[in-house]
């Protein structure tokens, strides 16, 4: 099973603009604040800047940083980025 993860800060434009966007898409998209979960972000490697994680029951497959439309859109809809 494949989840998406959207690991956002608190009170930015960037982080306001992917947690709209994701509200959009079709697909749960599990939205997280960087501040509730710390550790789990260490572990991947995530900013304080929106990103997008997509994992599979092996792990991480991919990951954007930042909020991209185009990048983002690419992954939910079955897209490789690389």
């Amino acid at each position: 099973m494949i989840r998406h993860i959207l690991i956002t800060g608190e009170s930015c434009l960037d982080s306001m603009l992917a947690i709209n966007w994701a509200a959009k898409q079709p697909l749960e998209i599990e939205t997280v604040t960087y501040e509730e979960i710390p550790d789990v972000a260490e572990i991947y490697g995530v900013a304080r800047t929106p990103t997008l994680l997509k994992v599979g029951k092996h792990g991480l497959r991919q990951k954007v940083d930042g909020f991209n439309k185009r990048k983002w859109d690419d992954i939910i809809g079955g897209g490789s980025i690389e």
